[in-house]
């Protein structure tokens, strides 16, 4: 892996095709998201760091570095995982591939998430962007998008105008 390119300001890293073997064969070009550390309420951060991590190994995923893909009968839902110092879960890059949208795969794949983060007390934090318009980029508008995450209980916490940053306490607090 490693950054070729800057566009629009916006760093861009391109996953050589073996990397991404066993993860999905339209993997592409990625968005790289750095996410400012934020303060949250989950107690002591490496006992919180600690079920971050135990929610990503409940998930049952494949890793190539932060890279993440889960198989759902053949189709590969792809994404980051970054557990932030912290102890919040930072999630980027969700990936369905095109033939297989609006099939329930990325709805399956986020109860899942939502679910074990519940269960341990982990917020989730992401950046929802769509990203340039590229073949790897299609689908969702910006508005889109952010109503997806919210119907998962994710709530927007950026100044209008800026990258759109979003948020998840624990058991929807």
């Amino acid at each position: 892996m490693k950054l070729i390119k800057t566009v629009s300001g916006k760093k861009r890293i391109k996953m050589s095709r073996s990397e991404w073997e066993n993860i999905g064969k339209k993997a592409g070009w990625m968005k790289v998201a750095e996410l400012t550390p934020e303060n949250n309420s989950l107690g002591d951060p490496q006992e919180a760091k600690a079920k971050a991590q135990k929610v990503i190994d409940s998930l049952g995923l494949k890793f190539a570095g932060d890279f993440f893909s889960k198989d759902y009968g053949g189709v590969n839902v792809t994404g980051r995982f970054v557990v932030r110092a912290n102890g919040q879960l930072s999630l980027g890059n969700i990936w369905v591939p095109e033939e297989a949208r609006g099939g329930g795969i990325g709805n399956q794949f986020m109860n899942e998430l939502v679910n074990a983060a519940d269960r341990e007390n982990v917020e989730i934090v992401l950046v929802a962007e769509t990203g340039v318009e590229d073949e790897y980029s299609k689908g969702l508008t910006q508005q889109q998008l952010e109503g997806w995450y919210r119907k998962f209980g994710f709530e927007t916490y950026s100044e209008p105008g800026a990258a759109v940053r979003m948020i998840r306490k624990p058991n929807g607090a």
